[in-house]
């Protein structure tokens, strides 16, 4: 599933940044316009992907500070959205990603994913003050037992 948006505020040289993607795309711009910044966003989402929040910033710079855009209020949070498939607003398209749920006989197709997170900082310290994950798709083939009720063991296979 490739991305399909990303957006970000407050991240390095980046007051806001909102990117939609396409099959494929080219990444120009004059010397300091952000280019590097860009890629090093994608890079940190990568590092939060395999290693966790506090690893990926310490593989980034090592210190929040740097990661913020220090043109802006120190209150500011860093704010990242990416997007992959077809988001959630729009589930039609061929889904690339399937995940076979548990529930009964139930399968499940995934067609969009988002992962949004919120970084707060104070000096050298960090938080996260917010994150989640989202996903679309559909469920077919459902039977459902006499009680209603199921659980929900999951995995994704490409």
């Amino acid at each position: 599933m490739n991305i399909s948006r990303l957006r970000a505020q407050n991240f390095k040289s980046f007051d806001t940044v909102d990117v939609e993607f396409g099959d494929f795309n080219v990444l120009i711009g004059a010397s300091a316009s952000g280019k590097s910044d860009f890629l090093s966003l994608l890079t940190f989402l990568r590092d939060i992907a395999k290693d966790g929040v506090e690893d990926a910033v310490a593989m980034q710079s090592g210190e929040i500070e740097l990661l913020r855009n220090v043109q802006l209020r120190e209150a500011e949070p860093t704010n990242i959205c990416v997007e992959a498939g077809y988001g959630l607003e729009d589930l039609g398209g061929t889904p690339e990603f399937m995940l076979r749920a548990g529930l009964g006989s139930e399968k499940a197709t995934l067609s969009g994913f988002r992962y949004e997170i919120g970084l707060q900082h104070e000096k050298s310290d960090f938080w996260i003050e917010e994150e989640s994950a989202s996903w679309a798709g559909y469920f077919w083939g459902r039977e459902e037992d006499s009680s209603g009720a199921s659980s929900f063991p999951c995995r994704a296979e490409r």
